[in-house]
């Protein structure tokens, strides 16, 4: 596992997004302009008919438990760590923690566009899931997102959490305990949801000991995929005056 290499990489893919997108290279931004009030917060809620709406949420934050003062290393930089739901200026740490994810776990290095797109369509097509953030001191630190199945059988929703990544000097902190606490009580107040699944590889048994002790348990499926070949998708197809999240003033 790498460690402060992994961190600095992180790094590196922010600043490079941030300078791409200044200098017009990137639609990360472009969108949502740097004037202007904060974005308001999304929920995803689902009408009595099953359909889906949208509504603005609390904006208030999420405070991590105190567990966090055994952690010396976040405690150094932070008296207290938030969780909150993801806004579009996320994008770039969003981009980032997964092509980092993707070369630390799989030596996969994710294309800049189609990751770029792929952040961006969570925004612009809410019924795709949406993304949790954890955050100190104006840093991120951790994030990961949800996405929707619907099971037939218990006639609701599964939430799945995917794309979790915390810096390496940040883990065994509790970051993740923190985040999932956070989609839990997300999760109350919708009562479409039946649970929550995750997939995890075979070999992580720290990340399965993790999963275990917050009350997940190992089903007996297996998973299995056929990847289609498709042309690159390296371009968002959201743009114009009626972006759910355009600012207002």
């Amino acid at each position: 596992m790498l460690n402060s290499g992994t961190s600095q990489l992180v790094r590196f893919f922010v600043r490079k997004l941030s300078l791409e997108t200044q200098r017009g290279g990137l639609e990360t931004h472009t969108r949502w302009p740097a004037t202007g009030p904060p974005p308001k917060q999304i929920r995803h809620e689902l009408n009595e008919g099953g359909s889906e709406k949208q509504t603005v949420a609390n904006t208030s934050l999420y405070t991590a438990p105190n567990s966090f003062k055994d952690c010396s290393q976040v405690m150094q930089t932070r008296t207290s760590l938030q969780v909150r739901l993801a806004v579009p200026e996320d994008v770039p740490e969003l981009v980032a923690f997964n092509q980092a994810m993707a070369l630390e776990t799989e030596g996969k290095a994710l294309e800049d566009g189609v990751i770029n797109a792929g952040v961006l369509r969570v925004f612009e097509e809410p019924t795709h899931g949406f993304y949790v953030v954890a955050e100190g001191a104006n840093s991120v630190v951790g994030t990961l997102m949800v996405t929707k199945e619907w099971s037939d059988w218990r006639n609701g929703v599964f939430w799945w959490i995917q794309s979790v990544y915390v810096l390496p000097e940040y883990r065994k902190c509790g970051i993740y305990r923190s985040m999932y606490c956070f989609v839990q009580k997300q999760a109350d107040t919708n009562p479409e949801v039946c649970g929550f699944r995750l997939y995890v590889e075979k070999n992580n048994l720290v990340a399965q000991k993790t999963y275990q002790t917050l009350g997940m348990e190992e089903t007996h499926y297996r998973m299995y995929e056929e990847e289609l070949k498709r042309p690159s998708r390296g371009q968002s197809q959201w743009a114009g005056p009626h972006d759910p999240l355009e600012r207002r003033a």
